[in-house]
């Protein structure tokens, strides 16, 4: 689609001219953008150029990473080129030929004509060039994408994919309706009680004192603030810790071909430079892990060898869940939490709609179980108790910080403002919608925990623009009730710089490691050999009888089903192995394998086996499930650091696990193992 927008001249150039890196000069000799440092003596790394037509001049672009020039807004004599090749004299005396962003883009989406298209995806090139037209004529457009977007090897370079042909028209941002979604949050209300040392507020938090931020200064100060929250993303964590799952994740024929040096190499500099943090860290190890709400052993990649290995190693593993899930039958204590509703709470704030949506406790909870807030201040309580008896007064914390561990459940509890029981539930629920960001402006007066129940939800009447800027919100518009909230407004309207290295939507990443496999553009790669060389492919998603796991074995809604796991397989595929509609098959490769009956499907394209999520291992025949072949093969792009945007932060720029398009093979099984 985006050959044919450019070979069409459909993109919109002035668009692309303010909001993009398509005019930023980009070395012939070495494929790096042009840098200050490169001219100017003393000159920064992160101040790029462009030339400008109306002058006919290399000029510094505004609103870079290191520009003190704040805006994206064009002066009437500033014309950004997106064609030709100049001459430019460097620091050394030598001279270099540049050429702009977009002549690269050209020249790499004319190796994707829609006829070649075709012969990769199956999609007639007629169909590629009419959806393209269509998109780049539209008044606004969306592309409506998926979380399954991101479980792939090279998902990062068909979402990249996506990203161009909404920047090239014009889509991303300022127009309703239009974009590249998956899906945000409001912000998270329940935040507003924590206080900075672990204890819950009582008194109104303190306002920020910021009335209108910039999106830049808000991601370096997230990256700044990130070291500080130990947070750790899963899949550096698991190759720093668990050695057998390292060996499987990191074996160089299950990544991309294209990579110059063994992957080992690469992780090496991630987890040197400190570009993914992992807590502990080596050589220090897990000791104990409390878990709330996941199910690792049913969703961590490859799970049976982190079970034997990893897993075993910790010396006490806790499981709090509402039912005994897999991880739960390999802990060494659960404990029981309410179900959805036997407890109160905020349920969700999806930014579909502009409430936050509530819930109360239908029936109380069956039997031990408690609600995690009961859970948390009982283990805090007892902590305190247990370490006043033997004078143990305090303890350092992740951060080498001094706490008071004898006042533990003192200071969690605000000197027994929240105890556990419905007394203290309602306490901390009624200070959130008091004080919360997004609950404060609805003004619901005395017990408005009670009014918020009532109602079922709680309109949103206003969002601080801080609020709106960071976290899992980041939506970067303003809100206003009367109108629909469009993603990524200040950039369009108010010209504010995009927090990436180059203050724009980049095409162009120029790190070295982009350099090294063809990256610097977005380029197509066919999946990885992920678990060997095999010749089918095993994808999945969200299946129609549960919300991840949560439902997966409720017996009245197994009844609507085949009552147990089952594998989408072609017609094609079935016939050539001997395998009739619900055979016991093995699915297997180099990784693991697991049994489960067949369901021969004709909607199942030929060389693709489908089984959907949140199967728990006990139903299947030999507890093994589909993440037991699912090596995970580690991406080192996806982990790079000190690259302007590109810097870890929690929930951003990391490795995701990869549990689609695994390389499989399916036979026949004669009886259930």
């Amino acid at each position: 689609m985006a050959h044919v927008i450019v070979d069409e001249a459909l993109y919109d150039a002035a668009y692309v001219k303010e909001q993009t890196d398509l005019p930023f000069l980009v070395r012939d000799d070495n494929g790096r953008f042009l840098r200050e440092s490169d001219v100017v003596e003393d000159g920064a790394d992160d101040r790029f150029y462009i030339w400008n037509a109306a002058r006919n001049r290399r000029q510094l672009a505004k609103g870079t990473w290191g520009s003190e020039d704040r805006t994206l807004e064009l002066d009437p004599d500033e014309d950004p080129a997106l064609e030709g090749s100049h001459s430019v004299k460097l620091l050394d005396g030598s001279r270099v030929r540049v050429r702009p962003v977009f002549e690269r883009l050209r020249e790499r989406v004319a190796e994707y004509t829609p006829e070649r298209v075709a012969e990769i995806t199956g999609v007639h090139g007629d169909n590629v060039r009419r959806v393209a037209r269509e998109l780049a004529a539209a008044k606004s457009a969306m592309i409506y994408s998926s979380w399954g977007a991101c479980k792939h090897y090279h998902s990062d370079l068909f979402q990249r994919g996506m990203a161009y042909v909404m920047a090239l028209t014009g889509n991303t941002g300022g127009k309703p309706g239009s974009g590249l979604k998956v899906s945000t949050w409001w912000p998270m209300p329940g935040f507003v009680i924590s206080g900075d040392a672990g204890e819950l507020r009582t008194e109104p938090p303190e306002e920020l004192p910021i009335d209108h931020i910039e999106m830049t200064t808000a991601s370096k100060m997230m990256f700044d603030m990130t070291p500080l929250m130990r947070s750790t993303p899963l899949i550096p964590w698991l190759y720093a810790h668990d050695p057998k799952w390292r060996e499987v994740a990191s074996r160089d024929a299950y990544a991309d071909p294209a990579l110059p040096r063994p992957v080992t190499e690469y992780m090496d500099e991630v987890l040197g430079n400190r570009w993914q943090p992992v807590w502990p860290r080596p050589p220090k190890r897990p000791r104990f892990l409390y878990y709330s709400g996941p199910n690792p052993l049913r969703r961590w990649p490859n799970p049976q060898t982190i079970r034997d290995s990893l897993w075993k190693s910790i010396d006490t593993i806790v499981t709090c869940d509402f039912r005994l899930s897999t991880s739960g039958m390999w802990s060494d204590y659960v404990l029981p939490s309410a179900g959805y509703y036997e407890k109160p709470g905020i349920k969700y704030v999806q930014s579909y709609l502009p409430y936050v949506v509530v819930g109360d406790r239908a029936v109380p909870p069956l039997y031990e179980s408690k609600h995690e807030f009961d859970v948390v201040l009982l283990l805090a309580r007892t902590l305190q108790e247990r370490a006043r008896e033997r004078g143990v007064t305090t303890f350092l914390d992740s951060n080498g910080v001094e706490r008071n561990l004898a006042d533990v459940y003192d200071q969690l509890s605000a000197g027994g403002v929240y105890t556990p029981g419905e007394e203290g539930e309602v306490a901390a629920l009624d200070y959130i919608m008091r004080y919360a960001p997004i609950t404060k402006a609805s003004d619901l007066g005395e017990e408005p925990w009670s009014k918020a129940v009532e109602a079922g939800m709680v309109k949103i009447e206003e969002i601080p623009q801080i609020q709106m800027a960071v976290g899992l919100n980041s939506v970067m518009s303003d809100y206003d009730p009367s109108r629909p909230t469009n993603q990524f407004g200040w950039f369009h309207h108010e010209k504010m710089p995009w927090p990436t290295l180059t203050g724009r939507q980049q095409f162009y990443v120029d790190h070295e490691w982009f350099l090294e496999v063809g990256e610097e553009l977005c380029v197509h790669k066919e999946p990885v050999a992920a678990g060997g060389p095999y010749p089918l492919r095993l994808n999945g998603g969200h299946n129609r009888w549960s919300q991840h796991a949560i439902m997966r074995a409720n017996q009245h809604l197994l009844r609507l089903q085949r009552g147990g796991p089952e594998a989408f397989v072609s017609p094609v595929d079935a016939r050539a192995r001997g395998i009739d509609d619900n055979d016991w098959i093995r699915v297997f490769n180099d990784v693991g394998e697991f049994v489960l009956r067949a369901k021969v499907a004709p909607s199942v394209q030929p060389g693709e086996v489908i089984c959907y999520h949140a199967w728990e291992g006990f139903q299947f025949p030999d507890g093994n499930t589909q993440n037991n072949v699912a090596a995970s093969p580690l991406k080192p792009n996806n982990m790079v650091g000190e690259y302007g945007h590109l810097q870890y932060r929690g929930a951003y720029m990391s490795m995701n696990h990869v549990p689609k398009e695994i390389a499989i093979e399916i036979e026949k099984v004669r009886e259930a193992l």
